[in-house]
């Protein structure tokens, strides 16, 4: 029988480890609920940048941390339960959550199951994600003192937005939408021809412009959500194996302790089906 994992008091039936690794989980499962239901309530031009921001930050930190516990968690089973060190872990990985995510699929083939290649939408969001743990986090700021070397994550994640959508919807619907954007627009008195903002490139925007960027970023905040849970449900099984294989070796040998627990319990969210992720609307106070 499974212990439950959600007290936070010692227990001297587990080992220190084991609760370390269960506080991580808790951590890594707030992290990214959070992130999912910043991201859902984040629009563009509606004065809620900081909800996108959020999203970034939680984003970015629930799936390194997930990601280290896969990491982590294996490297404990293949050495007699010895953790690797924290300068292992950064000179290994650092905040690269891209390479994070090879290791981590990696284990996969350790534990008999099946090799996973993602989709190129997993690795282009995983990509943006893990340049903003590593480079543009501190974009505003740097920017201020001119040293800032990239462009801005909102910018990043109009692009990402924009392919999300293309890559959802057919160019038929997507021509659709966009004519009947422009028909809302021509009705509303002052909402056509230039504005102030600028795109990415440096060029002024059309007022059509504005509103269809903000659309597509809208349109693909659950997209990207279901993109993340797809990149991220192989590991469930990750999880599993290891806990799995944990029980084995603690039978085999008497243990007293429990070293590892079972992880995937923290992450049930990952086997969301896709229906069922685009119409979701709140993450957190669901799973938590």
């Amino acid at each position: 029988m499974r212990t439950r994992l959600n007290e936070s008091d010692m227990d001297l039936r587990f080992g220190k480890s084991f609760h370390l690794l269960a506080q991580e989980g808790h951590l890594a499962k707030s992290a990214l609920l959070s992130g999912f239901d910043f991201l859902l309530r984040a629009e563009a031009n509606a004065n809620k940048d900081g909800q996108f921001y959020a999203a970034f930050f939680q984003l970015s930190i629930g799936i390194e941390r997930l990601l280290k516990l896969v990491v982590v968690a294996q490297h404990m089973l293949e050495n007699n339960f010895v953790s690797p060190t924290p300068k292992q872990l950064k000179g290994d990985y650092g905040h690269d959550i891209l390479a994070l995510y090879a290791s981590a699929l990696s284990t996969r083939e350790k534990h008999g199951l099946p090799l996973y290649s993602p989709e190129k939408q997993a690795i282009f969001v995983l990509s943006f994600l893990s340049n903003f743990a590593v480079h543009t986090r501190y974009y505003n700021l740097n920017t201020l003192s001119d040293r800032a070397k990239t462009d801005s994550p909102l910018d990043e994640w109009a692009d990402v937005a924009s392919d999300l959508y293309k890559g959802s919807v057919s160019a038929g619907k997507s021509e659709s939408q966009a004519l009947k954007l422009m028909q809302q627009l021509d009705k509303m008195p002052g909402n056509t021809g230039g504005t102030y903002q600028l795109d990415r490139t440096g060029h002024p925007m059309t007022v059509f412009d504005v509103y269809w960027r903000a659309y597509k970023i809208k349109a693909a905040r659950p997209l990207a959500i279901w993109i993340l849970i797809q990149a991220l449900h192989p590991l469930y099984a990750v999880f599993d194996a290891i806990g799995m294989a944990t029980h084995e070796i603690d039978v085999s040998t008497g243990k007293q302790v429990v070293s590892i627990p079972y992880l995937e319990e923290f992450f049930p969210f990952l086997l969301a089906d896709k229906p069922t992720t685009l119409r979701r609307k709140r993450w957190l106070s669901i799973f938590e």
